[in-house]
């Protein structure tokens, strides 16, 4: 779905790191690279742009069989948009609770936010999760159900895989913090989602926690992952007319006040 709606998006060009049985470490990978050892015919392998679109693999899904990218913007509202942020600030179901969803909403424009994480992949040993929280988490190690639970970002990592893994694996993720902030809007704790109120707010109630995966999952201390990098990013979105259409959404930006100098945190001076 995202792929219909997003047609000019596809596979870009960059250099492979470590390289795979079938390209060499430094060798420039994009679209048209073979996926060995996958073969669209016996002497021609599957690329990117062979395997595009699923319909070559005699599949297809219902949400975009046949469906324009302004239809398939309907069908997922219709799919997903009861708890989509645009919604919710719009008021929907949410309009009988005792909090005005107009507040959220100037111009018909609202804010969203996201806390973006960036570490080192292979710095901590094995498979890891880092869980976002508004307000303080419980000391236990059941955070996922935690009522301040936010959401969490999972690495999937092997132990030794080469000697250059602890040097040169940076990866990103995001948890989006949107809906919590709007149900601390419904519960009287802010009052809108600007930055004016939602940036003093973050300061003290915005935490993480890294935890092994499992009931009994051990806590790791961020400061002891030392390339982790967690920031708070806004971006102002404008409500669209109608369900068929694209949501404008603005450059995000950073804010280091909320995690400056917590461990684990994006500070000043630190690259964005």
């Amino acid at each position: 779905m995202w792929q219909v709606l997003n047609p000019n998006a596809w596979t870009t060009s960059q250099p492979t790191l470590f390289g795979t049985r079938s390209n060499p470490p430094g060798s420039v990978e994009n679209a048209a690279t073979p996926l060995a050892p996958f073969y669209k015919w016996p002497s021609t392998p599957w690329t990117s742009n062979t395997a595009r679109d699923t319909k070559y693999f005699y599949y297809n899904y219902p949400e975009t069989n046949g469906l324009s990218a302004a239809d398939l913007r309907v069908r997922i509202q219709r799919l997903y948009g009861g708890t989509a942020p645009q919604n919710q600030v719009r008021g929907g179901a949410a309009s009988k609770r005792s909090y005005s969803a107009s507040s959220l909403v100037s111009d018909g424009k609202y804010h969203e936010w996201s806390a973006n994480i960036r570490l080192n992949k292979h710095q901590t040993s094995g498979t890891y999760l880092i869980h976002i929280f508004i307000g303080s988490p419980s000391n236990g190690v059941e955070w996922t159900s935690d009522p301040n639970f936010v959401g969490s970002y999972y690495l999937l990592t092997k132990n030794g895989t080469c000697s250059d893994c602890s040097d040169n694996a940076l990866v990103t993720g995001s948890v989006p913090l949107t809906h919590m902030l709007i149900d601390c809007a419904k519960g009287g704790k802010l009052k809108d989602l600007s930055p004016e109120s939602v940036i003093p707010y973050l300061k003290t109630k915005l935490h993480w926690r890294v935890q092994l995966p499992g009931n009994n999952g051990g806590y790791i201390n961020p400061q002891d992952v030392r390339s982790l990098k967690i920031s708070v990013t806004s971006a102002t979105v404008t409500l669209p007319l109608s369900s068929g259409q694209d949501a404008p959404i603005t450059k995000w930006t950073t804010y280091y006040d909320v995690t400056n100098q917590k461990p684990g945190g994006l500070c000043y001076g630190d690259p964005n």
